[in-house]
């Protein structure tokens, strides 16, 4: 991920660098940081952005895996599988259960769900997608 501003320190300077990198097929994408949403490098709701808050990609691959999601603007079907795939675009990997869950034992009256709140919550799940998103995670928890 290619931050717009580290791209040089006049407007002038980061444009030529930019085309520079395009041309030789390093950036493929753009995002936009604070939503953390990728899309085409041509699409009308990235050009609007304010600089700061302009990332450039390689591939779609390197958006994902920092997090971000498609445009519903420029790539409708990619958005639609998102949506599809429910709260999270990415495969929530072992690493993020160890973080957020402690062990469960139910000696503390608490429920599992309660026990990843934490988590849910990072990852910005809606309370009717947290059951499914539960079982994801009590599978992965099972399989170590």
């Amino acid at each position: 991920m290619i931050n717009h501003t580290d791209l040089g320190p006049t407007p002038f300077g980061r444009n030529r660098a930019l085309a520079t990198l395009i041309i030789k097929g390093e950036i493929t994408l753009g995002g936009y940081k604070k939503g953390k949403i990728y899309g085409t490098l041509s699409c009308g709701s990235g050009k609007r952005m304010k600089t700061e808050n302009r990332v450039f990609f390689a591939d779609e691959q390197e958006a994902i895996a920092a997090g971000y999601r498609p445009c519903g603007n420029c790539m409708p079907e990619e958005y639609k599988l998102w949506k599809q795939k429910g709260c999270h675009a990415e495969p929530v990997e072992a690493w993020w259960v160890g973080l957020y869950a402690r062990p469960f034992d139910g000696a503390q009256g608490d429920s599992p769900l309660f026990v990843l709140s934490p988590f849910l919550s990072y990852v910005g799940c809606y309370p009717l997608k947290r059951g499914t998103l539960f079982k994801y995670l009590c599978n992965q928890i099972q399989k170590q």
